[in-house]
């Protein structure tokens, strides 16, 4: 990934969407992530508008739709993944877990402190309605400012000893016997007045599961999970210059059979420069 302060383009946007999706926690990006990605997004819409104005009908204006299209949809989908991480995160703060922030921006570091307070705020809402709140911020009272002259002697005051009154405890409560079910066994029978209830184990998801098994020294690379439909064509004409692809460029000779994006491969078609060619058996 790139440094900030680096241009971005659309396949470093691409790699941050792939490890973002793969990793169950909230990965680690450019400190600059949402201002570099507001600039991809500007330059793309630039570059297609000025084909519009050029050749609406060229190939390198359909190429500059595409891409500006993919980007529009890479943003969108690395935003919607790090916010719900990061609500996950906060709520689970304000239940009193510990998280590293490290990976976040300074603008998920505003929205994390917002959803935080919120959630403490709303985690106490209860206590406060039923009057059960038992502690209170302290507050603070400022030192008296300090007056010329000698210091007055401190005026001792003597009260009568008050009687301690000791303070009843509570008597366990009794548990009924249609409580326990009949034929349950005896360690089914809960002690002192008290329930203990395990939490059902849940299934960790494949995809998260994979993420934490570490990798082998040797193990192939990830092959990048296809993000659109390729179909193959046969090419009618040679065309005189390279064509600008959504992720490529592409140097088209007639006779030549070549893989490409399904929308890109269809602008090709569409001006009798190729032919689809079926790969069912």
């Amino acid at each position: 990934m790139g440094n900030s302060g680096d241009t971005m383009g659309i396949e470093e946007l691409s790699e941050i969407y792939r490890v973002e999706k793969k990793s169950p926690t909230l990965a680690t990006v450019r400190e600059d992530l949402y201002p570099a990605m507001a600039e991809l997004l500007k330059v793309q819409r630039r570059d297609y508008d000025e084909g519009l104005r050029q050749d609406p009908e060229s190939l390198a204006t359909e190429g500059a739709n595409i891409r500006r299209k993919k980007g529009v949809s890479l943003s969108r989908d690395i935003v919607d993944m790090r916010m719900g991480k990061i609500c996950k995160m906060a709520l689970r703060a304000a239940m009193g877990e510990i998280h590293s922030l490290l990976a976040m921006t300074a603008e998920e570091k505003d929205y994390y402190d917002a959803i935080l307070a919120l959630s403490k705020n709303h985690k106490a809402l209860l206590d406060r309605m039923s009057g059960n709140m038992r502690y209170t911020n302290a507050k603070i009272v400022p030192f008296p400012a300090e007056t010329s002259g000698p210091a007055q002697p401190v005026k001792e005051e003597y009260s009568e000893p008050q009687e301690i009154v000791p303070i009843p405890t509570e008597e366990p409560i009794p548990i009924p016997e249609e409580a326990v079910p009949e034929g349950a066994p005896e360690e089914f029978v809960p002690m002192d007045g008290e329930f203990e209830m395990d939490e059902p184990e849940q299934e960790i998801p494949e995809d998260e599961l994979d993420s934490m098994v570490p990798p082998e020294e040797n193990a192939p690379a990830p092959v990048p999970a296809v993000t659109e439909e390729f179909c193959t064509v046969r090419i009618l004409e040679t065309l005189p210059t390279p064509i600008v692809g959504p992720e490529r460029n592409y140097t088209l000779r007639k006779e030549q059979v070549v893989r490409m994006p399904s929308e890109f491969a269809q602008a090709l078609i569409n001006r009798g420069l190729a032919a689809k060619i079926s790969t069912s058996a």
